[in-house]
């Protein structure tokens, strides 16, 4: 007997049936595959889903099982600026809920403003009231002037003139009668 074929017809059925096991593998993935694409009613992705998952926009849910205290990496004060009138504070209408992520501008916090604008609306009655009277005095001011302007033009230099005239009178007379001497009453009944 010739030993030296043995191993050489050994390897030769070894590799024929790692090609057959191949060869098989192939054929039932392959079937399979056929088998979930046409027969069972479902298209490729459904017929593979238990290995591959399409992706989808949504929430991400990342949940922590260990025990213990979350805090910000930053935090900001936030202050309330506003003066409530009789010491008591200020109403809270509404608040943003507690671990919501914000962005700077949105609204965190909305406080009662009726006093406020109770207070806004007395202010701007205030205002319009004192304009008020600013017209009033400005129109009072021009009526003024324009008597002022009136008196200065007109009634002054009349009553100006007539005393100037009065006076020139009293001169003219005082210089005619200089040796004799009037009496008060005689001034008096020569007046009326």
């Amino acid at each position: 007997m010739n030993t030296s074929h043995r191993p050489s017809l050994y390897k030769k059925v070894g590799n024929a049936a790692v090609a057959l096991a191949i060869l098989l593998i192939v054929v039932g993935g392959g079937g399979y595959y056929l088998y979930m694409t046409f027969f069972s009613g479902s298209d490729v992705d459904e017929a593979i889903r238990w290995k591959f998952t399409k992706p989808r926009v949504g929430e991400f849910e990342h949940v922590i099982i260990e025990k213990g205290d979350v805090e910000s990496a930053e935090n900001i004060e936030v202050r309330c600026e506003v003066r409530a009138k009789g010491g008591a504070g200020t109403r809270i209408i509404s608040v943003v809920d507690e671990g919501i992520r914000v962005t700077k501008g949105e609204l965190l916090v909305e406080l009662d403003a009726s006093a406020l604008e109770d207070e806004r609306d007395r202010q701007k009655i205030a205002v319009n009231q004192a304009k008020s009277r600013v017209i009033s005095a400005e129109s009072l001011l021009q009526q003024k002037e324009i008597a002022k302007e009136e008196y200065l033009k007109g009634t002054y230099l009349k009553d100006k003139q007539l005393i100037e005239s009065n006076v020139l009178s009293l001169k003219r007379t005082l210089t005619g009668h200089a040796t004799s001497t009037i009496s008060p009453s005689a001034w008096q009944r020569r007046d009326s």
